[in-house]
């Protein structure tokens, strides 16, 4: 039996040092986060619970955290608030929908929360976001 056991981890010796086990982890740990971000993007305007998250990944939420931070370089939380601050840059730019509506549809329960988020990522609040947009446009040429 120990002859056999030691050939079975000299083959697995082999094959984890051409990092052929390392690809087929790496893609299935792709598919995961993949399939928590495409639901995160699909329903980023509503609550979203790390349980929920925790529950598509199929792991206990502790180590759903570290194992979405550790791919992806962010907490969920994190994630989740810096996509919700990129969709509304997006209506920033494109409408004219009034800032304490687009927070909430943008899916912030807080306006104050909403300020402060995207005041850390960009620097500028979403009223003075909005107004460089607007000044960008009326500077640049337009095209005839």
């Amino acid at each position: 039996q120990s002859v056999i056991y030691g050939g079975y981890m000299k083959i697995l010796g082999y094959l984890s040092a051409g990092n052929y086990l390392q690809a087929k982890f790496e893609d299935h740990n792709y598919e995961i986060i993949k399939k928590v971000v495409e639901y995160i993007r699909a329903n980023y305007t509503k609550h979203l619970y790390i349980s929920e998250l925790a529950r598509i990944a199929n792991m206990n939420e502790q180590y759903f955290c570290r194992f979405f931070k550790k791919h992806l370089g962010k907490t969920p939380t994190a994630y989740i608030n810096a996509y919700r601050i990129q969709q509304a840059t997006l209506l920033l730019e494109t409408t004219d929908v009034p800032i304490t509506t687009l927070c909430f549809e943008c899916g912030f329960n807080n306006l104050g929360h909403f300020f402060s988020q995207f005041k850390s990522i960009y620097g500028i609040t979403p009223l003075q976001f909005r107004k460089s947009c607007i000044t960008a446009s009326l500077d640049s040429p337009q095209a005839d």
